[in-house]
């Protein structure tokens, strides 16, 4: 078997394209080291440096930012692939149906009343009900804006909280 090939650091730092205190800074960090006669085996340090470039080339910011650029476009081809599938609405078109089938809620449960029966007490003791319901239905939907501010931070919309108009 061949011996390996030593070079000085002159030779050494030509080689791999370095200036000389570079190269003195690498073997005073370790990366690469120099035998008893103050050589560099070619092979050997060669191989080391490129281990050294592959290392920073993984842990470096650029390399993090676009390791964040590729998550955040998945991430955003993975929404847009949901929105065309149905499996996604914007919040805006889900609040506006909600708010159209509560209000169709809201009127039928007002005119109710009135279509169960003539009889005034009787009226207003579903009233009565459906104020206590329509209450409760306010209250769970306040309780439910609070918790998710508080999960996710307040969105801005603290003039809606805390409203009492049944609806």
């Amino acid at each position: 078997m061949k011996a390996p090939k030593k070079v000085s650091a002159t030779v050494m730092a030509a080689h791999l394209g370095l200036s000389r205190p570079y190269l003195d800074r690498l073997v005073a960090d370790g990366t690469i080291a120099k035998d008893e006669s103050g050589k560099f085996s070619l092979d050997e340090t060669r191989l080391r440096y490129i281990r050294k470039l592959r290392e920073m080339r993984r842990s470096s910011p650029a390399t993090e930012a676009h390791a964040k650029y590729q998550q955040a476009k998945a991430r955003r081809l993975e929404l847009e692939n949901a929105r065309l599938e149905g499996r996604l609405m914007e919040v805006d078109d889900h609040i506006a149906g909600v708010d159209e089938i509560v209000g169709i809620m809201l009127t039928g449960l007002s005119s109710l009343p009135a279509r169960c029966t003539r009889d005034v007490g009787t009226r207003r003791a579903i009233e009565a009900g459906i104020t206590e319901i329509r209450q409760e239905i306010a209250q769970k939907a306040a309780e439910k804006t609070r918790e998710h501010k508080r999960e996710h931070g307040s969105s801005g919309a603290e003039a809606d909280e805390g409203k009492d108009d049944d609806g």
